[in-house]
């Protein structure tokens, strides 16, 4: 490690010789690291505990084709100042219904602690549908706070990378072969390997964690690992096993956005030179008219072309995770699907329109077909009555099952049967204040919904509760992550937060680790997961991915 972390109080560049003043007693010095492409500056945390290095910018996106593969980020000249993370891509966010972004956008956020000699590496990748979302601040708004996780002596990265059109818009051709945001995200990926440990970091004990579309790209990564660029993983309610994990080439998404923003071509070429001209915020507005359905933007199948980096060439359906000797952390909330139909009306339950259209992103049904897979979910879920609101309950649970907590168990067991060394499994059950999106959502339940953990991981200013019991699972949540990514094993030793220990899954074991008020190893919710096992295996011919 040639140069760890310098208090800078003034420089002087003299031809080939760089001149640096220590001032240590400076109550206004910053940390300045010397990485591969220059000096970084970042900025004390406001405790005092810890530095940020915020808006490191690790790739450049062509101007020419903002669609298309970015280039590593040139030398900085002088000294880059990492002191803003308010660099979102571009997006719309419907559940916020705000614009927001900027092309000038990869970049990475380095939080490391001031006793900073080897540690673990842990690197967030967010959610938000492939379409949304953001690992710094955004429109003041700020999700992912680690100050919870960097007090257990980690080092914590988050990423920001190109979502909807610009991250995931397939076309088929080399210029746009589609894996956009992936790409951005192996970028990413390759910054923090060769840089790393000039913060402290050990670039042999980095884990890349994220959350649902987060996670997707994570078992993504995991399935094209390069570079043996992370030796662990987390992957929190999303596997490429998930409905909706994965897409096809839409040829005609450019000129739809084109016309739409009053140029009308056939030519394909013609069209991404206009799109490529236009103001993003403009781009992103032409694709999500209240008139036009919402588009899903999605990993995709690409073809190959020569001198082209590729990223996903098989369906998922065909790949062979690359897991051997390494450790995984994988799981759920236990009442996943309430974050999208949580706040309903009671008539959407009255029919089943809804499970129809989701088997069939899965599943190439016919109507007979079809009709007989709806008539198995309702015999098991409410038995022989029809679907109505008043198994309200028992819906919800079909489609937590059905998006997200069966392709979880599916995928841990694709993990275990390719020689992952240990697969710990988990169930996230508590209740509490930092729910973070039975909070945003206003809902009033005694389970855990679809990214409520993440209230227990990360500081979110808009969830106030500092209760006991909350701070007990703040406690809890961020010593098994952080004891994952240290060790290996979320509980090496038992303790008063963490008195069970967790057993990972086995060829005779797939109990799950409930994490609540009390944690215990559990199997309550494996009968559930063995229906589903047994129903994908009577449609495997139907299957589509």
């Amino acid at each position: 490690m040639i140069i760890k972390r310098l208090w800078i109080f003034n420089f002087i560049f003299i031809p080939t010789v760089l001149v640096v003043w220590r001032k240590i007693s400076d109550i206004n010095s910053r940390p300045v690291i010397l990485t591969k492409n220059g000096l970084v500056r970042g900025l004390k945390s406001p405790n005092g505990d810890y530095d940020m290095f915020l808006g490191i910018p690790y790739g450049k996106v062509r101007q020419e084709n903002p669609f298309g593969i970015a280039d590593p980020y040139p030398k900085y000249e002088g000294i880059f100042d990492a002191d803003d993370d308010n660099n979102p891509c571009p997006q719309y966010d419907e559940g916020f219904n705000f614009f927001a972004g900027t092309l000038d956008c990869l970049r990475l956020h380095i939080y490391t602690p001031k006793k900073s000699e080897k540690l673990a590496v842990m690197v967030y990748i967010h959610g938000g549908a492939f379409r949304y979302g953001h690992s710094g601040s955004c429109n003041g708004e700020k999700d992912y706070d680690p100050v919870y996780l960097i007090r257990h002596n980690i080092i914590f990265v988050s990423l920001t990378f190109r979502l909807g059109v610009y991250g995931f818009m397939c076309l088929g051709t080399k210029e746009i072969p589609g894996n956009t945001g992936l790409k951005d995200q192996l970028l990413a990926l390759r910054w923090i390997k060769a840089n790393i440990e000039a913060f402290g970091g050990d670039p042999d004990r980095i884990t890349i964690f994220g959350h649902s579309s987060g996670a997707v790209t994570v078992d993504y990564q995991v399935h094209y690992q390069h570079d043996n660029l992370f030796q662990q993983a987390i992957l929190q309610s999303g596997t490429i096993t998930n409905m909706q994990s994965f897409g096809e080439a839409n040829t005609s998404l450019p000129f739809i956005m084109a016309e739409n923003l009053g140029f009308k071509t056939r030519d394909l070429d013609a069209a991404i030179r206009f799109l490529s001209k236009q103001d993003p915020f403009n781009v992103i507005k032409a694709i999500t008219n209240p008139d036009l359905p919402i588009l899903n933007f999605q990993p995709c199948i690409e073809k190959k072309f020569y001198g082209v980096e590729h990223f996903i060439t098989k369906k998922p359906s065909e790949l062979v995770p690359k897991v051997k000797n390494r450790k995984f952390l994988i799981g759920n909330t236990n009442d996943e699907y309430n974050i999208v139909i949580g706040n309903n009306p009671d008539e959407f339950f009255d029919d089943d329109q809804t499970i129809r259209k989701y088997l069939n992103y899965s599943f190439n049904f016919n109507e007979e077909e079809l009709n007989g897979a709806v008539h198995k979910l309702k015999q098991f879920y409410i038995g022989n009555d029809e679907f109505s609101r008043k198994y309200r309950r028992q819906i919800t649970d079909l489609f937590s099952d059905m998006v997200y907590i069966y392709p979880t168990y599916k995928q841990l067991n694709i993990y275990h049967k390719n020689e992952a060394t240990k697969v710990y499994y988990y169930l996230f059950t508590y209740s509490g204040g930092r729910n973070m999106y039975c909070q945003r959502n206003n809902l009033t339940l005694d389970t855990a919904i679809h990214a409520d953990e993440l209230g227990y991981l990360f500081q979110d200013l808009h969830v106030k509760s500092s209760s006991p019991e909350d701070q007990l699972m703040i406690d809890r949540m961020t010593t098994l992550w952080t004891n994952f990514a240290k060790y290996g094993d979320p509980v090496p030793s038992t303790s008063e937060i963490l008195p069970t220990q967790w057993v990972p899954i086995s060829d005779d074991s797939k109990a799950y680790f409930r994490i609540d008020k009390t944690t215990k190893m559990d199997t309550e919710f494996l009968a559930k997961n063995e229906f589903w096992e047994e129903f994908y295996r009577q449609y495997s011919k139907n299957f589509k991915y």
